[in-house]
């Protein structure tokens, strides 16, 4: 600068700064957990809008580094930061959401006596139709091994186990137990009376389904002497039971001595005896 008047020259600086620019927002893709609890979902800022860049990224309070994708991640809030070339920052919170949960319900426990059958079902939160498979471990019903349901025979207790496989590959299990009771599974009356009156006039073994089969029933007078004999017969037929007769004769009332050999349905076999009153 120059003075007309006495022709001195001074100079003067003057700093011009540039003009800030904020950071107005951000545009992120957010790619949820395949499936619910997983720990695969990913965030990525694809745009900042506003600022100057090179940007710097922090994710939930971590310091800024200029990485602008976060992997590895549970459903759930986060909070993101940028920070630009001039220090401005912007921090968005971000909700990741979770997948709907894939849930399966086996059912109670269950209790049946040996030989009875059960009925199995699974109970799922979605419909059939997003099912890409259902396994039942140890077995299912093998005219439909991907049902929800079966029935099942089991000759002892058993665990069912079942997984279920959604559209998107997300998998859940859940189990119950049958108890299988072998309790009680033979009844032989202590009495019978042979008058035929049409009342409990055959003496024979009864079951419920646990008996698969009686192999050998005999029947012993008070000196040991066999009077009656049958073998290889289903439970509960009179017609393998005896008459109360011996060699075509009624006998007296006396008490007399069973014994028989069972073969339940689980292939073990047992060795009874006991006592009954033969009543004239």
């Amino acid at each position: 600068m120059t003075n007309g008047e006495n022709g001195c020259i001074d100079t003067a600086g003057v700093a011009v700064l540039a003009e800030a620019f904020p950071i107005t927002g951000l545009e992120i893709e957010l790619i949820p957990p395949s499936c619910f609890g997983d720990l695969n979902g990913s965030i990525r800022v694809d745009t900042v809008f506003g600022g100057i860049g090179p940007f710097l990224f922090s994710f939930d309070g971590t310091g800024f580094y200029p990485h602008n994708q976060f992997n590895y991640l549970p459903a759930g809030n986060y909070v993101l930061s940028v920070e630009d070339a001039n220090g401005c920052t912007l921090d968005t919170l971000v909700f990741l959401p979770a997948p709907n949960e894939l849930f399966v319900d086996a059912g109670p426990d269950q209790h049946i006596q040996l030989g009875e059958e059960v009925s199995i079902e699974a109970l799922v939160n979605v419909p059939d139709s997003v099912l890409a498979s259902v396994q039942w471990i140890p077995y299912s019903d093998p005219d439909c091994p991907e049902c929800l349901f079966f029935d099942a025979r089991p000759t002892v207790t058993t665990a069912f186990e079942v997984t279920v496989r959604d559209e998107f590959g997300c998998v859940v299990s859940d189990f119950m137990t049958v108890f299988v009771e072998k309790e009680s599974w033979l009844y032989m009356p202590t009495a019978f009376s042979p008058n035929d009156d049409g009342e409990n006039d055959v003496f024979f073994p009864q079951s419920g389904p646990e008996v698969l089969e009686i192999e050998l029933f005999q029947i012993f007078d008070r000196w040991g002497d066999l009077v009656f004999q049958a073998r290889e017969f289903l439970p509960n037929d009179p017609a393998f039971g005896w008459d109360g007769n011996f060699e075509g004769r009624p006998m007296n009332s006396q008490v007399l001595v069973w014994q028989t050999k069972v073969l339940l349905r689980d292939g073990s076999i047992h060795w009874l005896k006991g006592g009954v009153l033969l009543a004239r």
